[in-house]
């Protein structure tokens, strides 16, 4: 991710990377979670989709939701208002740091065979 963060464009417009995390997976700790949001703040991480791990008790399971060490439902709804927020800063400071860049860019219309 350091080497796609490190890519200047011709034009100037920096780009972002999205991405879909999971917080309160067994065994996660804060210091993972902090590691989490490291790469939300440190990299172009600006489209965060943030989901709390679910063990699907009802109608199917997951093999993770056996695991030891499951993380309670309170501070899984804490880490994924924190991941959130700072995925919105980020996000915002993003579009801003954009806000009067012109985008050079190729559009191609694929037509069906």
């Amino acid at each position: 991710m350091k080497k796609l963060s490190n890519i200047k464009r011709e034009d100037g417009v920096k780009f972002g990377i999205g991405a879909d995390l999971i917080v309160g997976f067994p065994g996660e700790t804060d210091a993972d979670f902090e590691d989490t949001l490291s790469l939300i703040k440190n990299y172009t991480l600006v489209k965060v989709h943030g989901f709390p791990f679910s063990a699907h008790t009802s109608g199917y399971t997951v093999p993770a939701g056996t695991f030891e060490n499951q993380i309670p439902e309170s501070i899984k709804k804490e880490r994924l208002e924190t991941l959130i927020k700072t995925g919105n800063e980020r996000r915002r400071q993003f579009l801003e740091a954009n806000s009067r860049a012109t985008l050079r860019l190729l559009a191609e219309r694929v037509t069906p065979d």
